[in-house]
């Protein structure tokens, strides 16, 4: 019985993955005009023939060919105090910077943040619920005063705020961590420009997409200081959500469109490619050129990759111009994704995800230390936490 309803669901779910006509991306936001699939949009990505693997800087493998400084920044964060009406969490960034897939820089950022929810007057002078933080840096440089690299008052977000509301309801307070350590990658981003130079990459893990509140501001500000530097700003997103006019999923129609298109005169499927142009983005909240890639002949993955627009501006007014620049990019970034254990994925990004991921039993200890450091206090504490904490209770149990 089981086996046939498998089938049957097999069945329904093969019949809707399908090529149709006329597909094309769908963004149901104003300043999107989708630019239809065709398969002349392949473009390939020259890649080095040593198939060496990126290096950490502790080994000793061979050089690849570019000699592009690319900077990798990823973020991680962990609640260590959850209540309807405050949150505690831990967040850590890291940066590191490679050439010729040596690590050459790394640079980390750790600090806490404390969200609660208050009542206050809002703009228009009414009373409304709203989740204010305060932030405390975990690693103060000697020396120095202390000044957090992100505001605080970037974090001031209404209960229903509608970039961060969960449907009808009020925001989860614990978006708030969330939202901090995505700023922080941005801040992060910036004070490592000057370690680049002129012609370097910035790849941070997601997309340029401005989605929240004040998120617009640190990615402008980074915009600005690594423009005014030479450096290019892009973006990596590890899973896309994003569907074609059809319902199809983009990445994996692309995917597939690939194992029957060459370039060159070679099949798509045996080489490393990325996909250009999708869209013509014309949003102030979206300042970005998006591309589609495969990073590695190997990989059975295409990812969403993104770059500030401005970047690129120039070089489209000349074709040749702007298939030099992507194919020099590409292949550089190209070059970083030999990994063995996850071809086609920026090493850079791996070690950030590795350096800046907090463990569960970082999160045990730092819980336990403010357990012991509140005293009696935790007495209360606790009856605010039993809230929300009842699945966790009965996970335990099962």
């Amino acid at each position: 019985m089981q086996s046939q309803i498998i089938g049957k669901i097999i069945t329904s779910l093969d019949g809707s993955l399908k090529l149709n006509e006329n597909e094309a991306i769908e963004f149901n936001l104003p300043g999107y005009k989708a630019v239809p699939i065709f398969k002349t949009n392949f473009h390939a990505i020259e890649q080095s023939n040593k198939e060496n693997n990126a290096d950490d800087g502790n080994k000793n493998n061979n050089n690849v060919i570019t000699n592009t400084k690319i900077a990798f920044i990823d973020g991680g964060n962990v609640e260590l105090l959850s209540a309807p009406n405050f949150s505690l969490q831990f967040v850590r960034v890291f940066a590191c910077i490679f050439q010729d897939n040596k690590r050459i820089f790394s640079k980390k950022k750790e600090f806490y943040v404390l969200a609660k929810c208050i009542n206050r007057l809002n703009d228009e002078g009414k009373a409304e619920l709203t989740y204010t933080a305060e932030i405390f840096n975990a690693n103060k440089e000697p020396g120095k005063d202390g000044k957090t690299f992100i505001d605080a008052s970037d974090l001031l977000f209404a209960a229903n705020d509608e970039t961060i509301r969960d449907g009808i309801h009020n925001a989860s307070i614990s978006a708030v961590g969330e939202i901090a350590r995505k700023f922080g990658e941005l801040a992060l981003a910036k004070q490592i420009v000057n370690e680049l130079g002129e012609d370097g990459i910035i790849v941070l893990d997601g997309s340029l997409q401005a989605t929240i509140t004040n998120h617009k501001k640190y990615l402008e500000q980074l915009y600005a200081y690594a423009h005014e530097k030479g450096i290019v700003v892009s973006a990596l997103a590890k899973t896309s959500r994003l569907f074609s006019n059809n319902g199809n999923s983009m990445a994996g129609l692309l995917n597939e469109i690939s194992a029957n298109t060459q370039v060159n005169g070679v099949i798509c499927k045996n080489i490393a490619w990325y996909y250009y142009p999708v869209v013509e983005i014309e949003n102030d909240n979206h300042k970005a050129e998006l591309f589609f890639v495969k990073l590695n002949k190997a990989s059975e993955y295409v990812f969403r990759f993104e770059i500030f627009k401005d970047c690129l501006a120039e070089k489209k007014q000349d074709s040749a111009l702007l298939a030099g620049f992507l194919s020099e990019l590409f292949s550089a970034i190209a070059n970083n994704s030999r990994d063995l254990a996850f071809p086609g994925y920026p090493y850079g990004l791996i070690f950030a995800d590795k350096l800046a991921r907090v463990s569960n039993n970082e999160k045990e200890y730092l819980t336990t230390m403010f357990q012991a450091k509140a005293g009696k206090s935790w007495l209360v504490i606790k009856k605010y936490l039993n809230a929300v904490n009842a699945h966790d209770v009965l996970d335990r149990i099962g």
